[in-house]
């Protein structure tokens, strides 16, 4: 009992919830990637979708000039994949950060959050972000403060930046804000300048959701064993003690 003994055993994490955050600027529609860089994430997302495991939750969220939350955390592909379908409006402006807190949101209502993740690693619940810029309007939430509350609930955020943009001159640089809040939660950046690029992307960061494998300790099982042997023994000892010899009396003459 005292060496703790364990033994590996691999848990489905049946609460796993990912939230699926999708730019809709009107700089998705470039054509560096084709045929539009808002049509190839959605089509990455799609794929994601497909290959995930089977009781993954995904839930799908649009951001611009402001957020809308098109699906919570689901595992039926068939509904997340038409919430992707509905995607195709684009509108001026990014609110990264309020995108992060409605993820967060997201994931609180779902479940996927209790209880509290104790690391990121060990989180059940996650938030990608597909996007080509950083914060463009000043009277949102900054991303910094997003990812602040994302990292006091071990909520890691993967960030996969569209295209290679540098934004304004005055701010920091798209790459600069997505890597800072991959980083700063415990997440992945990643850079995606081609079609190709970016299936690889997705591809890696689909083990994400896959079983994890952990120690499950039997100490409590090696303690309950340890005392029923001594139980055990004690009763083989009462039993296998020599008995004392009776010693009789003779009748008086």
């Amino acid at each position: 009992s005292l060496s703790r003994p364990s033994a590996d055993a691999t848990e489905d994490q049946e609460q796993s919830a990912i939230v699926l955050a999708i730019d809709v600027s009107n700089s998705m529609l470039k054509t560096d990637l084709e045929p539009s860089r808002l049509d190839a994430a959605v089509e990455a997302a799609q794929r994601f979708v497909d290959e995930a495991p089977e009781g993954t939750r995904v839930g799908v969220l649009t951001f611009s000039d402001r957020v809308d939350v098109l699906l919570a955390p689901e595992s039926d592909k068939a509904l997340v994949n038409q919430a992707l379908d509905r995607i195709g409006e684009t509108r001026e402006g990014t609110v990264l950060g309020e995108a992060v807190v409605a993820g967060l949101g997201s994931l609180r209502s779902s479940g996927a959050l209790d209880p509290p993740p104790s690391s990121p690693a060990e989180s059940s619940g996650r938030i990608l972000v597909l996007t080509d810029g950083a914060n463009s309007i000043l009277r949102a939430i900054p991303p910094a403060d997003a990812t602040a509350r994302a990292a006091a609930l071990n909520v890691p955020i993967y960030t996969i930046q569209l295209g290679d943009d540098q934004g304004s001159r005055s701010r920091a640089t798209p790459a600069e804000t997505l890597a800072s809040m991959a980083t700063q939660s415990g997440g992945i950046y990643a850079q995606s300048v081609s079609n190709e690029d970016l299936r690889a992307v997705f591809a890696d960061i689909g083990g994400i959701v896959a079983p994890v494998e952990k120690l499950r300790e039997l100490t409590v099982f090696a303690a309950a064993a340890a005392l029923a042997l001594l139980l055990l023994s004690a009763l083989l000892a009462a039993f296998a003690r020599p008995r004392p010899e009776r010693t009789g009396r003779s009748a008086p003459a």
